[in-house]
């Protein structure tokens, strides 16, 4: 082998001369090149060859071997698990435009996955793009018909733009699964007030207080239906519980002003709602005390209250999942027939008192 190489190097060293000599006849002429070629090979000669330069130098004359070649890594391809990561890091930080990027790109890598649908459609609702978000919650209940918090999702975007009908029919999905949810029965309160059928509004919100006695929202809501409802002396006694509570602020004070104002209490309306007079007050309080004509308030979510219009009065029957999810926590048990009790207590979050 060492011979073989020897002989290999030396055919290498007189083609290099002979190439010398070409250009050295071309530019000198004749037979005065030919102390140039013999210069060309001694020169040649002491050149180290490839095998003989430092490592790194001779692996870049040299290219990549095989071997390294084998041991390059492939081209990752993105997962859904990879876009799902990246969209939770971007919502971690607020990011929510760029987090929705991600989750979309996470649903069209896995059309059929209930979590790119859910997080894409929470993204969507943090930009306040309702319709979108509205959108991605029906996909992800297509994906999975009964999943309790898409179908409270879709029933909370509905109750914000007054359809209360549609809301409660999503909200006895949501029931099923979430019987100890006191936003829930918030919602459930807030749309069966919408729809005017108090004496169930009423049950949902004390269902709901049973289970959070210091939702401040709900407490609010309740406050509403009561004021909506004609039971003044209630609304009043619920927006005091607010008022002096950690959660107290202007709109709460308002609320108690017009139930003060319906109970014909001028002077105190006017103390809880100083930047209002007592004609504004009173065209404040007509407006809540024409049901299902008005904007009534609704607790979209946790303590956020906004506006909704009510889509007028319906004779649709309750959803008869809400029926068996809502009896008042303060009915006396033994009052009530036996076919009742083993029908609501038996799957209710609480029990009564």
């Amino acid at each position: 082998m060492t011979n073989r190489a020897s002989i290999e190097r030396k055919r290498m060293l007189r083609m290099l001369a002979q190439s010398v000599a070409i250009v050295a006849l071309t530019s000198v002429g004749g037979c005065a090149a030919l102390p140039a070629i013999g210069a060309g090979i001694s020169a040649l000669s002491s050149l180290p060859t490839i095998a003989s330069l430092p490592d790194k130098i001779s692996h870049f004359f040299k290219g990549p071997s095989e071997p390294q070649m084998a041991d390059a890594p492939a081209p990752k391809l993105l997962t859904e698990a990879d876009f799902l990561r990246g969209g939770d890091s971007l919502t971690a930080r607020g990011d929510f435009s760029t987090a929705a990027f991600f989750y979309a790109k996470a649903a069209d890598s896995n059309p059929n996955s209930l979590q790119a649908r859910m997080r894409l459609a929470n993204a969507q609702m943090a930009l306040k793009d309702d319709n979108s978000a509205y959108m991605n919650y029906q996909a992800a209940l297509v994906i999975s018909p009964n999943d309790p918090d898409a179908a409270m999702r879709l029933g909370e975007i509905e109750l914000a733009h007054g359809d209360a009908k549609s809301a409660l029919d999503h909200f006895a999905v949501a029931v099923r699964g979430k019987r100890s949810d006191p936003k829930l029965y918030n919602l459930i309160g807030v749309g069966f007030t919408m729809e005017g059928k108090y004496a169930l509004a009423r049950q949902s919100f004390e269902v709901g207080l049973k289970l959070q006695p210091e939702y401040a929202s709900l407490q609010n809501n309740y406050g509403m239906m009561q004021l909506k409802s004609g039971d003044y002396k209630g609304a009043v006694a619920t927006f005091s519980k607010l008022v002096e509570s950690p959660h107290a602020n202007e709109r709460y004070r308002t609320n108690r002003a017009l139930a003060e104002l319906a109970m014909g209490d001028v002077t105190s309306a006017l103390l809880d709602a100083p930047s209002m007079d007592e004609p504004l007050l009173r065209r404040t309080l007509a407006r809540y005390q024409q049901p299902r004509q008005e904007p009534i308030q609704v607790a979209s979510a946790g303590n956020i209250q906004t506006d909704a219009i009510p889509r007028g009065p319906g004779a649709a029957t309750t959803p008869r999942d809400i029926e068996d999810a809502l009896v008042a926590p303060t009915l006396v048990p033994e009052k009530l027939p036996a076919k009742v009790l083993n029908r609501y207590y038996d799957q209710l979050p609480t029990q009564p008192n």
